[in-house]
C-alpha cells in the first residue's frame, strides 16, 4: 500500500494531530487495522498526539451498548494515553459555534464535535472515515 502524500508530509515535519475515536482504539488494541504509516506518525517524537475527552464519552456509550468489544475500562484507557504521552483535550464550548457552521456531510454528533475541535485547535485529524475526509474540501479541516 502506498503512503499518501499528506501522511508523508505529516511524518516529515513537526505537527499536531488528533486521533479519531476509531483510530485511537485500534492503536491501543495493537494497531493492525490502521493504515500503513499511521503508527510511525503516532510514535514520531516530533508529533504531538491529542485525544479528545469526547472520544472517552463515545467509548463509554458504545461499551454500554455492547458495540465496542474492548477489555480496558476508561481509567485504563486514560493510563494508556499517559503512557503514550497523548495529550487530552477537554470539552470546549467554543467548538460548538463551528459545529453550527459546518455542512451536514456527517450526521454523527461525536464526529462532528471532533471535526470542530480539530478546526478550533488547528489540529490535523487522523481518521479512516471517508465522510470526515470530505470536510477537508469545504472547511479548514486538515485530514490524513
Amino acid at each position: 500500500m502506498k503512503i499518501s502524500e499528506s501522511l508523508q508530509t505529516a511524518i516529515q515535519r513537526p505537527t499536531r494531530i488528533m486521533l479519531d475515536t476509531s483510530v485511537f482504539m485500534h492503536y491501543l488494541n495493537d494497531g493492525k487495522k490502521l493504515q500503513e504509516g499511521w503508527i510511525d506518525l503516532i510514535i514520531n517524537p516530533q508529533v504531538e498526539v491529542y485525544v479528545s475527552t469526547i472520544s472517552f464519552w463515545e467509548i463509554s456509550i458504545k461499551k454500554s451498548l455492547n458495540k465496542l468489544p474492548i477489555k480496558q475500562n476508561l481509567f485504563q484507557i486514560e493510563k494508556l494515553c499517559q503512557m503514550n504521552e497523548f495529550k487530552l483535550i477537554n470539552f470546549q464550548h467554543q467548538a460548538l459555534e463551528i459545529i453550527e457552521n459546518i455542512p451536514w456531510i456527517h450526521r454523527d454528533p461525536f464526529d462532528r464535535y471532533l471535526i470542530a475541535q480539530c478546526i478550533f485547535n488547528d489540529l490535523t485529524f487522523i481518521t479512516q472515515d471517508a465522510l470526515i475526509k470530505q470536510y477537508a474540501e469545504c472547511t479548514e479541516l486538515r485530514v490524513v
